[in-house]
């Protein structure tokens, strides 16, 4: 029988699987036996935890943005800073993560791979992520 540690360490696994490979190829790309085996796990562990492919991608797109966000002591770093001073730091901290590649760097494919092929969770993502980073950064902007 596994440990609540187990649960959480297999959920772990499945959502990092399921970053990669929707971020190597999209969405409709992947199916559910895909993230299983990329896992190393069964398809009960990711029915267990997920339910479905569609909230499993929930799951990986909201904690892609987790990882992408500007945290709230970086806003306040930031907001300490001339505007186009902390608009080039952001620029260059983005280009940075950007430039990276494979699975160091699947959060930041899946959110640009969510951008250009908008499933039926962009909505709640942009209201949750992208309004406030957006906020953030025109707030930046209005002061320089």
């Amino acid at each position: 029988m596994g440990t609540p540690v187990d649960s959480e360490k297999t959920r772990a696994k499945i959502i990092n699987a399921a970053g990669l490979l929707f971020a190597e190829k999209g969405y409709k790309g992947v199916t559910v036996r895909d993230i299983v085996g990329k896992a190393n796990t069964h398809l009960s562990a990711l029915n267990y935890h997920f339910r479905s492919k569609e909230a499993l991608y929930r799951e990986v797109l909201m904690e892609a943005c987790k990882a992408d966000q500007i945290s709230s002591a970086d806003q306040a770093y930031l907001e300490k800073k001339k505007p186009l001073d902390a608009l080039a730091i952001l620029v260059e901290e983005a280009l940075k993560e950007y430039g990276q590649k494979g699975e160091t760097n699947w959060h930041s494919i899946v959110i640009t791979r969510e951008c250009r092929e908008p499933t039926v969770i962009f909505k709640d993502v942009a209201k949750a992520y992208f309004q406030p980073q957006t906020d953030f950064m025109a707030s930046l902007i209005a002061k320089a």
